[in-house]
């Protein structure tokens, strides 16, 4: 019988393989950066482009106020005034508001509004 020949591989590494592995690996990260790069400069530009560039002057007198708690305090009555009294919406059509809480236990309770 014809003796066979051991294939295996060599002890040692090839540097020329890790060297091209390295250099795959920073062209491929350069890439990545320069296109993200451009990416992020273009949309930049473009926010540029789409900003008006001499804004509209605001007509009249505008001024902060220096304490807007009663504005605030106003407003905040007038959304619990709406969300709790009764008032007719449309009266030829027969539309009214009821105050939230009940209109929610006559939901729970499977009275959806007639139409």
């Amino acid at each position: 019988m014809a003796e066979r020949e051991a294939r295996h591989r060599a002890d040692g590494m090839s540097l020329h393989g890790i060297a091209i592995g390295a250099l795959v690996v920073i062209v491929a990260i350069a890439f990545s950066m320069i296109v993200a790069f451009a990416l992020i400069h273009d949309e930049a530009r473009d926010l540029r482009a789409a900003a008006p560039r001499n804004a509209p002057a605001i007509a009249g007198a505008v001024t902060l106020q220096p304490s807007p708690d009663k504005d605030i305090a106003a407003y905040r009555a007038e959304k619990e005034r709406l969300l709790n009294e009764y008032a007719w919406i449309d009266r030829d059509r027969g539309i009214v508001r009821i105050p939230i809480e009940q209109a929610m236990a006559m939901l729970a309770r499977g009275e959806g509004p007639q139409r």
